[in-house]
C-alpha cells in the first residue's frame, strides 16, 4: 500500500499537483514507520519526496529537516547502484532547489554533483 500511495505522489509531482501529493506522502510514511526504523532508505525516499513536495509549496522550514534527515540516510548510499544510489541522488537535488528556492544558495553548495 505505501508504494502505491508514493507512486501516486510521484504522479501528482509530475503534474506540479503538490498539494495532492502531501496528504499521499504522509500516509506512506505513516504505513512504512510501523515496520521499518527510520533510518531506513526506504523511509528516507518518501520523506525526500515529502520534502520535495514541501518545497514546491514554499513551506521551506518544514521541508528542510525532511530533507537533510533523508541525506543522512541515503548520501552513504550514493554510489550503490540500484534505487539507494538514484533516491541518494534525487535528495541531493531536492536540497539544492530547496536552498535556491528558499534564496539561500550558498547552503546548496555541499550538495551540489561534483
Amino acid at each position: 500500500m505505501a508504494m502505491y500511495l508514493i507512486n501516486r505522489s510521484r504522479i501528482h509531482l509530475a503534474r506540479q499537483e503538490a498539494a495532492a501529493a502531501e496528504p499521499l506522502l504522509r500516509e506512506a510514511l505513516q504505513i512504512r514507520r510501523r515496520v521499518m526504523p527510520e533510518t531506513d532508505w526506504r523511509i528516507a525516499a518518501p520523506k525526500s519526496l515529502l520534502g520535495a513536495t514541501l518545497t514546491d509549496l514554499g513551506r521551506y522550514d518544514e521541508a528542510e529537516p525532511l530533507l537533510r534527515e533523508a541525506h543522512d540516510v541515503l548520501h552513504p548510499m550514493k554510489d550503490t547502484p540500484g534505487h539507494r544510489g538514484r533516491e541518494a541522488l534525487a535528495n541531493a537535488s531536492r536540497l539544492v532547489a530547496l536552498y535556491e528556492a528558499w534564496g539561500q544558495a550558498e547552503k546548496a553548495t555541499p550538495y551540489r554533483a561534483p
